[in-house]
C-alpha cells in the first residue's frame, strides 16, 4: 500500500515545487524589469552627463564612464533579478516538455531561448563590472570603449535572439492549445507573452529606439509573468498544451 501511494506523493511534491518557482521567477522579473527600466531611464541614478563640446573625446569619455560605474549597483542587481525570472522561464518550459504536458519542440524552444536571454545578462552583467572597474582604475579609455563595445554588443545579440526563440516557442505552444476551454484560454496567454517576447527582441535588433523600452515593461512585467504563473499552476494538468496520448 505505502508503494502504490507514493508517486501521488512525488506528484503533489512536483505540481507544488512548480508553482512556487513560477511565483518567485515571476516576482522576480516584475521587480527586475521595473528597476532596470527605472536606471536606465535615469529615475533612479542621476542623469547621463551631456558631451561638452570644448573638450576632447577623451575627457568626455572618462566623464561617462565615471557615471556609469556610479550606476553599476543598482544596474546590477536589477539585472540579477531579471536572471531570476528567465531562468524561471528556462525551467518552466523544460518542463512543459519532459511532462509531456505540451510539444517538446516549442517547450524546448522556450526554455532554450530563456537560457540564451539569461546568458546574455550574465554577460552584460560581468562585462559591465569590468568595464566599470578599469574605468575607474585609470586604464586607457579608448580600451575600455572598445571592450565595452564589444560586450554589449555580444550581451544584446544574446538577449535579441533569446527572446525571438522564446517567443516563437510561445507562440507554437499556444497553436497546440484548443483541446478545451481552459487549454484555449492558457492559450491565449502564451500567445499574448510569446509575440510580446519576439517582439522585444525584433525591436531591440532592429533598434526601434524608445520603443524597446516599453515593450520591456510589457513583456518582463506583464505577459511573461502572467504566462509563468497561469502555467505554473498548470503543468501536469490537461490545462497545458497537446495531452500526452495515452
Amino acid at each position: 500500500m505505502q508503494t502504490e501511494r507514493a508517486p501521488v506523493a512525488v506528484e503533489i511534491h512536483q505540481v507544488g515545487s512548480d508553482r512556487a518557482t513560477s511565483l518567485v521567477a515571476a516576482a522576480a522579473l516584475v521587480v527586475g524589469t521595473v528597476w532596470y527600466v527605472l536606471v536606465t531611464s535615469f529615475v533612479t541614478v542621476p542623469p547621463r552627463p551631456d558631451p561638452l563640446g570644448d573638450v576632447p573625446l577623451v575627457e568626455n569619455l572618462q566623464r561617462d564612464y565615471a557615471w556609469y560605474a556610479s550606476t553599476q549597483t543598482q544596474e546590477w542587481f536589477s539585472l540579477l533579478f531579471v536572471l531570476i525570472g528567465l531562468l524561471g522561464i528556462a525551467y518552466t518550459g523544460a518542463r512543459l516538455g519532459w511532462t509531456g504536458s505540451a510539444r517538446r519542440g516549442p517547450a524546448f524552444s522556450v526554455a532554450v531561448g530563456g537560457l540564451l536571454f539569461g546568458l546574455g545578462i550574465v554577460v552584460v552583467m560581468a562585462g559591465g563590472q569590468a568595464v566599470g572597474d578599469m574605468a575607474v582604475a585609470g586604464n586607457p579609455i579608448e580600451t575600455v570603449n572598445a571592450i565595452s563595445y564589444t560586450i554589449d554588443t555580444i550581451g544584446d545579440t544574446l538577449r535579441e535572439f533569446g527572446a525571438i526563440l522564446a517567443g516563437a516557442g510561445l507562440v507554437a505552444l499556444a497553436s497546440g492549445a484548443h483541446r478545451s476551454a481552459r487549454q484555449r484560454r492558457w492559450g491565449w496567454v502564451s500567445a499574448a507573452a510569446g509575440v510580446a517576447f519576439a517582439g522585444l527582441g525584433l525591436t531591440n535588433l532592429f533598434d526601434f529606439g524608445d520603443t524597446g523600452v516599453w515593450l520591456e515593461l510589457v513583456v518582463g512585467a506583464v505577459a511573461v509573468p502572467a504566462w509563468l504563473v497561469v502555467t505554473g499552476f498548470a503543468i501536469s494538468s490537461s490545462t497545458v498544451g497537446e495531452e500526452r496520448q495515452q
